[in-house]
């Protein structure tokens, strides 16, 4: 049963399917059908304590560390609620990652369908709704969007405490209210496709509307990071056997984005928008740095950030009132400069370890390679995204790719069996 609630899991994952608001708040059915299966891991735990459950690999120890580091950052927090909050995503983030790490590959493989063929529904809406953005807009202020967005941020926007960038004319999301993180997530699924290895075809249809979804997102850094993994991808194929297939998606994905991307460079001034992006990226990170740098150790805790946005950014001149917008200092900010450290040697050692696995015999050289793409994807995105940490549909695939860089049951056992030996060499029939 965790097991086909892993590939539910993973269908509605974009979509989150939120209750409406009330005694519980914003969430989601995805959200809560984690409990059942933290009850199932304590009491599998329980009756095989023999039987190893946790992946052994170093970015799922310090995804864990991270978490309650989190829980502890809610003893000089503002925010202890947020930090709580936080704390259980990250949790709800290591079950799932465990739970995929002891399925098998036929689960796996369900499970990442099911998350694709999700996806690609999300990134033909964003291309729906790039080239018609009034029904994005329509869609965000209508009844529907309360179930599948975040209702408390849906509140927020519609009394304009919050902004959505994606109710602009050149950025899109659908239910993800930032273009950056639903590009995040688009990408994140995409290099999760190439690592089962799929058949060719199955492999363009899903892996097609995915790039065409993070181009019509809109976000810069989506694009940044579609150009090197890209290239990454190309480079390490052709360095082993090509076949037809391969081929065929490389080029017609180069077909498919590269004329998307020229368009977007001349239409829409790409080199000027990004600049002046970037501009106002920098200016906050100096501001929070200055913050940060006389509160190293703790931080400014959950909520920290926020208060002092409000508090004193009128008396800072023209500073821009904008999340921090980037990884490492967000979880400096949430827990001190040890949550930062662990921040990036997580995202370090998750783009490591697929590599060193493979260099060990313990994963396909294709699938370790997409793997580790997918990781430098979100390390791209998540230095210049806010909600990179706190989305629990960016946890998900997250989960799943940290999952499969533990061998699947049925390979651990075919690997780490010693063989019968073949050869009759020195056998003599009477």
């Amino acid at each position: 049963m965790r097991n086909w609630l892993i590939v539910l899991i993973c269908l509605l994952c974009p979509w989150q399917l939120y209750f409406p608001a009330g005694a519980i708040g914003s969430l989601s059915f995805v959200q809560l059908s984690l409990v059942p299966l933290v009850a199932f891991l304590l009491l599998h735990m329980a009756m095989r304590p023999r039987e190893p459950v946790f992946p052994d690999h170093v970015p799922f120890a310090l995804l864990v560390a991270f978490a309650c580091l989190c829980l502890v950052a809610a003893l000089w927090s503002p925010d202890q609620a947020m930090a709580v909050k936080t704390f259980l995503k990250f949790t709800a983030v290591a079950v799932v990652c465990v739970i995929v790490a002891g399925s098998s590959d036929r689960v796996r493989k369900s499970a990442i369908t099911a998350l694709g063929i999700s996806a690609v529904i999300l990134a033909m809406l964003v291309v729906v709704f790039r080239v018609f953005p009034l029904l994005e807009t329509a869609f965000l202020f209508s009844p529907v969007a309360v179930y599948t967005v975040d209702p408390d941020l849906l509140i927020s926007l519609l009394d304009g405490v919050e902004r959505a960038n994606v109710l602009a004319d050149d950025r899109a999301g659908a239910v993800f209210t930032n273009a950056n993180v639903a590009s995040l997530f688009l990408g994140l699924v995409l290099f999760l496709v190439l690592a089962v290895r799929f058949r060719p075809g199955r492999t363009m249809a899903l892996g097609l509307p995915l790039v065409a979804g993070v181009v019509a997102t809109g976000s810069k850094a989506g694009l940044i990071a579609l150009l090197v993994t890209g290239l990454l991808w190309t480079i390490a194929t052709m360095k082993g056997r090509l076949s037809l297939g391969t081929v065929s998606v490389i080029l017609a994905s180069g077909l498919v984005a590269l004329p998307l991307l020229g368009f977007y460079v001349v239409r829409f001034q790409l080199w000027e928008v990004a600049a002046e992006a970037l501009g106002s990226r920098i200016e906050v990170w100096q501001v929070a740095i200055t913050q940060l740098g006389q509160n190293p150790l703790l931080g400014l805790g959950f909520g920290g950030w926020e208060r002092y946005i409000d508090e004193a950014r009128p008396f800072e001149g023209t500073f821009v009132a904008y999340p921090v917008h980037n990884l490492v200092l967000i979880a400096w900010s949430w827990v001190g400069i040890v949550g930062a450290i662990v921040a990036t040697a997580f995202v370090l050692t998750a783009i490591g370890t697929p590599l060193q696995k493979r260099s060990d015999g313990d994963l396909d050289p294709a699938v370790a390679t997409a793997l580790s793409l997918g990781f430098v994807w979100l390390f791209l995105q998540s230095m210049f995204t806010n909600a990179a940490l706190t989305d629990i549909r960016i946890g998900i695939p997250v989960a799943v790719a940290l999952g499969m860089l533990t061998l699947a049951p049925q390979e651990k056992t075919r690997l780490h069996t010693p063989q019968p030996k073949t050869s009759t060499q020195g056998y003599r029939s009477d």
